[in-house]
């Protein structure tokens, strides 16, 4: 019997073998232009889907491979049935992804109202510890330097942020622009018990 190979999902180590159809078989026919045409359609929205609805990308590639098995063990009408409506499903996939990318950006736009003041008052703030001639108590000028570090490094990924984002990477953005956010407020945190006044004063 020979047999058809249907790649595109690689990524996901995900590969469909099934068995062509025999001569005069209509349904197993029907099935194997099913799998195809799942398994194309998937394939050709990958970039789209996996990293916004990676679950969903992974069962509905789950699904082209157990269509894929269920035709290689003869039962066409159930591998004809589970791979029917693929293509179908893959496009309703693209409208969950486009919605998360789109509340993804919408996050990250909140993020360009928010993290730059946060770091130009981290900023200020810093300068001001590192130019003291006398540091307060529980700190030393090791640990002011490793802190101008952390800041500078969280200035130049949020500048990362706003790039990918400009380019378009949403999901490298927001992941980043939310790093950034996080290592800002725990950075103030640390700064507020450095300022605060020994207990007891």
């Amino acid at each position: 019997m020979r047999r058809l190979f249907l790649m595109g999902l690689v990524p996901l180590g995900v590969v469909v073998i099934i068995g062509s159809a025999g001569c005069g078989n209509e349904q197993a026919t029907e099935a194997v232009a099913a799998i195809k045409a799942g398994n194309d359609a998937l394939a050709a929205v990958k970039r789209e889907l996996e990293p916004y609805v990676p679950d969903q990308y992974k069962a509905l590639s789950d699904r082209v491979a157990a269509a894929g098995a269920l035709y290689e063990k003869g039962d066409y009408a159930a591998a004809l049935a589970a791979a029917r409506e693929l293509p179908a499903k893959a496009n309703e996939l693209r409208g969950g992804a486009a919605k998360k990318k789109q509340e993804l950006a919408a996050s990250f736009d909140a993020m360009k109202d928010l993290v730059p003041g946060r770091l130009e008052a981290l900023k200020l703030r810093v300068h001001a510890l590192a130019s003291m001639k006398r540091l307060p108590r529980g700190i030393d000028t090791g640990q002011v330097a490793a802190i101008q570090a952390q800041l500078d490094a969280m200035i130049g990924l949020w500048a990362k942020a706003t790039q990918a984002f400009d380019a378009g990477n949403v999901l490298l953005a927001f992941g980043a622009g939310d790093n950034v956010k996080e290592q800002a407020g725990a950075l103030s945190s640390r700064l507020d018990l450095v300022s605060a006044p020994p207990a007891g004063r």
